[in-house]
């Protein structure tokens, strides 16, 4: 009787131990995962400063060309053509 307990009590320390180490190793990993996920969202990598400058510098670009084409558009004969001939055909003061 004594060395069915004796067996029992080892069993069940044996699978204590299994269980204790594999959740000590999950949290390990659980731990080592959320760093790198914080050091990312902390530290950006190089990739995304160069992605970040590509897209300010395509805002950028774009905000220039936006520019220039309604500096164009307002400076060009047919755009004058247009606003004289709206003046002309708008109702003036007092008529409707």
């Amino acid at each position: 009787m004594n060395n069915i307990i004796i067996t029992l009590i080892f069993i069940i320390a044996i699978v204590f131990g299994i269980i204790l180490a594999a959740t000590i190793v999950t949290l390990d990993s659980v731990q080592a995962q959320t760093n790198a996920t914080n050091q990312t969202k902390t530290a950006p990598t190089s990739q995304s400063k160069e992605a970040s400058q590509s897209i300010r510098g395509a805002m950028s670009d774009t905000g220039q060309f936006l520019q220039n084409a309604t500096e164009k558009i307002a400076s060009s004969k047919s755009a004058r053509t247009i606003v004289a001939t709206k003046k002309f055909f708008s109702p003036k003061d007092g008529q409707k």
